[in-house]
Formats: C-alpha cells, sequence, structure tokens
C-alpha cells in the first residue's frame, strides 16, 4: 500500500475510532442516570403516604401547677378512678359546643378561664383560692384558645375533680355534679362517665357516686383500705 495513501487516511481512522469511543461512553452514563431516575421516581412511588395524627376523646392534660394538678405526668383518663372524679358532657353529633355560646355558658355557672388554658371552679372565686374541680376540652390538648373564640368547635367537655385536694369531697362533689347539669341544659348534649358511656339513669349514678365517696372519706378517717 502507498505510504502516502496510509498517511491520509490513517488519521481519519484514528478520528473515528476516539469519537466511536466517545459516542459509547456518553450512551452509558446517560442510561445509567436515567435508570437511576427512574429508580427514584418508584421509590417515591411505592413509598406509603405518612399518617397524620387524630384527636381522640379524652382529656390530655399535662402538669402545671402542683397544687392543682396532681404529680404525675399523665393524663387525665390515666389517674386511679379512686383518686379522681370524672364526668363528660358530649355534644351532639351535629351540633358540637363551640364560640362565644359555650364560653358564655361556661363563665355564667361560676367556671374562671385560667392555668394550662382551661376552665377552674373555686370555692373562693374572688380572689380563685380552693380549688373544686375543672373543666377541660373532651380531646386533646384539652385547652381552650380564648383569643380566637369564634373558632372554638368542641365535641365534648370533661369535668374532673380530685378528691385529695377538696376539703369535702361529697359537698364539692355535690355542686360539681349541679354544675354540670346547669351546662347540660344550656348546651345540650349527653351525660357520660369517664369511659364515655352515657349515664342514662342520673339519679342512681349520683347516689352510687356519693356511696362511694362516704365510704371513701370512712376509709380515710379509719386507716382502713
Amino acid at each position: 500500500m502507498d505510504i502516502d495513501y496510509l498517511l491520509i487516511i490513517l488519521p481519519s481512522i484514528i478520528f473515528l475510532g476516539v469519537f466511536g469511543l466517545i459516542l459509547i461512553i456518553w450512551h452509558g452514563n446517560f442510561r445509567s442516570k436515567k435508570e437511576k431516575i427512574n429508580l427514584n421516581t418508584d421509590d417515591s412511588l411505592t413509598k406509603p403516604p405518612s399518617k397524620e395524627p387524630t384527636s381522640r376523646l379524652e382529656p390530655t392534660l399535662t402538669q402545671s401547677d402542683p397544687e392543682e394538678t396532681p404529680n404525675h405526668g399523665h393524663s387525665a383518663t390515666q389517674y386511679d378512678i379512686d383518686n379522681y372524679i370524672i364526668l363528660q358532657l358530649m355534644a351532639p353529633l351535629q351540633r358540637p359546643f363551640q364560640g362565644y355560646e359555650l364560653i358564655q355558658t361556661l363563665t355564667s355557672v361560676g367556671f374562671h378561664y385560667g392555668k394550662m388554658n382551661i376552665f377552674h371552679f373555686y370555692a373562693d372565686p374572688l380572689n380563685k383560692k380552693d380549688l373544686l374541680f375543672s373543666l377541660a376540652s373532651a380531646i386533646e390538648p384539652g385547652t381552650f384558645d380564648l383569643d380566637n373564640i369564634g373558632e372554638i368547635v368542641c365535641p365534648g367537655l370533661c369535668l374532673f375533680m380530685s378528691i385529695h385536694q377538696v376539703k369535702s369531697v361529697t359537698t364539692a362533689f355535690d355542686l360539681m355534679w349541679d354544675t354540670i347539669q346547669t351546662v347540660a341544659q344550656d348546651l345540650g348534649g349527653v351525660l357520660c362517665d369517664k369511659q364515655l358511656q352515657p349515664i342514662n339513669d342520673l339519679n342512681a349514678y349520683y347516689n352510687q357516686a356519693i356511696n362511694r365517696l362516704e365510704t371513701h372519706r370512712e376509709n380515710e378517717t379509719t386507716g382502713v383500705y
């Protein structure tokens, strides 16, 4: 073969070889990136959506003041039934307690808005001393935002009293019982026990509660449990 001919076509052959090698490398990188993108897309499609927390019909009050709350970091429904009296007033399903009507009713029966952003009932309301019982929303976190009264929508109310923090538990329970009856008359709803079971026979429930409280008081006096 003529040397001059080789000198002419050899650069062309080298150029075509280098160009072909570049195409092979580029194609490989492009395919790798495409597969990676598809893999990420598949992962995002198959990843289960995160679950949003839901509210539940039980109060969750956190400790704020040792004089007004128990010395435990639990919700009110987790305390021993012997230590707390708990009543719940559940609103009609189609008509939750809300806004100004709710707040007006609570204040008219003697509740005072205060610590933990809930309502409290005092034996001495003028000085807000001698706490008898408190009232919270029946769903967590149990608080009321009075800065936005018009936005308050409450499916239920939780009324609770510590039997160890009142001077006369039977007298306090009488007042607590009368108060929730008045609230129920104004707002409607169904009165329930701690487990959200409707109290169908109010008189029977009241008498049983009084008997338990009197027995507990006698046991504390005599030291017999």
